[in-house]
């Protein structure tokens, strides 16, 4: 047998295990998410107090945020990580989120239809996420 031979015989058991595995990590996602929260839906912010590490739906009913509502990650009973929030006059902020605040990268787009993209802190728009190239020491903002 030559060696080219023996390359291609190789590849031939070789192609098997890697398209297998390829389908395995395209098919199971579900291992990557976080697990849905306890009754999944919540009314108000103290039903979602017990919630950490899972994904939920938060709906205002009553008090001064009443008909927001909150889709997304949260820690302990905040929104918190990937998150989508949806106020009553119909803006809406998609990005990250830390202790149920704005913070990271996101997107709000307003009811009549401008948009802020870019870098959020404390629930504060920083700047736009479009960095430019300062030399060789990385990134600043636009």
């Amino acid at each position: 047998m030559t060696a080219q031979a023996g390359r291609e015989a190789q590849m031939k058991r070789l192609l098997p295990v890697l398209f297998g595995f390829a389908l395995l990590l395209l098919s199971s996602t579900e291992g990557w998410s976080l697990p849905p929260c306890t009754n999944t839906t919540a009314k108000s912010v103290q039903e979602a107090r017990g919630w950490d590490k899972c994904f939920g739906i938060l709906h205002f009913e009553t008090g001064r945020f009443k008909g927001d509502k909150y889709v997304g990650e949260f820690k302990d009973g905040k929104g918190h990580g990937q998150g989508t929030y949806i106020w009553v006059y119909e803006d809406k902020y998609v990005g990250e989120f830390r202790d149920g605040i704005a913070h990271g990268k996101g997107t709000l787009t307003l009811a009549d239809g401008r948009v802020k993209a870019g870098i959020w802190e404390n629930g504060r728009f920083l700047y736009a996420k479009k960095p430019i190239r300062y030399g060789s020491s990385g990134f600043i903002p636009r």
